[in-house]
């Protein structure tokens, strides 16, 4: 028996916040024709405007009742996962110091510039400057204490990279990481990797896991050179109920 509507989809406030439009997101990993059906009935009658779906890459049928009942592709979740041979000893980069509050205008900026392969901005549904505004938001919180720690690179005194650091059930999560497009390829990203991977080694960490888009082949390939390997594939499905303008 498929479960009810309610207990299919949870409603997000902070989405329908921040978009100012009612969104919600399907529990359930895995789709059947009844939990589908179940889940847009639920959405139609709370007036929802935009369903996430979260899909694992292995569940062909649950891709295939996806796109049969209307969602579309956004993203590829990729999760990567150390968990042996973190670099013990914080190394010290020049470059590279934890942020501070005077650092988040220029951040924001950088912020701003840097997330564009995100399903958010792949939508096409969400207008431009909110979706920018989404990651400027989130690299100013994490500057004031979402994060346990934020790391920037610096050239000339001025930020010009960032990367957040989170502990939750004592491992290390990587949460933003970010260099602005006129300091790409110097090798900061790599530094500040380091950094993260040196400050969670001091902190006791048994593992760091990051999340990347699967169309950003630079982010992989750094984790990757560091030992990372993959733990989970995901697809990131989105489902409209209205025309957007």
């Amino acid at each position: 028996m498929d479960p009810k509507p309610q207990q299919i989809c949870r409603f997000l406030d902070w989405d329908t916040q921040f978009f100012g439009k009612r969104i919600a997101q399907v529990t359930a990993s895995t789709l059947s024709d009844g939990v589908a059906e179940n889940a847009i009935e639920w959405c139609r009658q709370e007036k929802i405007s935009c369903l996430y779906y979260l899909a694992p890459c292995e569940d062909i049928e649950s891709i295939r009742l996806a796109e049969i009942f209307g969602f579309h592709l956004v993203d590829i979740r990729m999760t990567y996962e150390l968990s042996t041979n973190i670099p013990s000893g914080l190394e010290v980069f020049p470059q590279i110091r934890l942020a501070q509050v005077d650092d988040i205008p220029i951040l924001k900026e950088t912020a701003r510039l840097v997330f564009r392969n995100t399903r958010f901005f792949n939508d096409g549904n969400f207008p431009v400057h909110l979706c920018e505004q989404l990651y400027m938001v989130w690299i100013e919180k994490s500057c004031l204490g979402y994060a346990q720690a934020v790391w920037v690179a610096e050239e000339t005194d001025i930020p010009v990279g960032f990367i957040s650091c989170h502990i939750e059930d004592k491992k290390g999560v990587i949460g933003l990481v970010g260099v602005h497009p006129s300091h790409h390829h110097q090798g900061l990203g790599r530094k500040l990797v380091m950094m993260a991977l040196s400050w969670f080694a001091s902190h006791k960490c048994p593992s760091v896991s990051v999340v990347t888009q699967g169309n950003n082949l630079a982010a992989q390939r750094l984790y990757e050179s560091y030992g990372f390997t993959i733990s989970s594939v995901k697809l990131w499905y989105h489902r409209w109920f209205e025309p957007v303008a």
